[in-house]
């Protein structure tokens, strides 16, 4: 099975980006709490929000350990493919789920595929459920 390139970029800057900008919301957090004089509730805020972002990145680390390499590749491959058509993230997550379980019908999985041409589907398109 050949694994499509930018699969693996696609978790690591998942990752970076949730890491770096959960440190960075909580700096500003404590700065704002320290310095902001009547503005020190929205420090409280910006630290709150980044321990969202840490949730969120031990979410994403439970993910990507749970998964083997093929389903890594095709869960991060049915993300970028529905990136460029600007659909919502909700419901590329919930079809990316899917494509990762191999529990797209043929049509979706050939929806996903014409999406981008240039991009190859990393798994096996005979191994799909037909139907489900």
């Amino acid at each position: 099975m050949a694994i499509a390139r930018g699969t693996s970029k696609y978790w690591v800057n998942q990752m970076v980006i949730c890491g770096v900008a959960a440190v960075l919301l909580f700096a500003y957090g404590v700065l704002v709490m320290m310095f902001g004089g009547k503005d020190r509730g929205l420090g409280l805020f910006a630290i709150l929000g980044s321990f969202a972002l840490v949730g969120t990145l031990v979410w994403l680390l439970r993910a990507y350990r749970r998964m083997s390499v093929s389903q890594r590749a095709i869960y991060a491959w049915a993300i970028m493919q529905q990136h460029s058509a600007g659909m919502s993230d909700r419901s590329a997550m919930g079809m990316a789920d899917r494509a990762q379980a191999g529990t797209l019908r043929p049509d979706e999985l050939q929806w996903l595929i014409d999406l981008n041409r240039g991009n190859p589907y990393p798994g096996d398109t005979r191994a799909t459920q037909t139907g489900v």
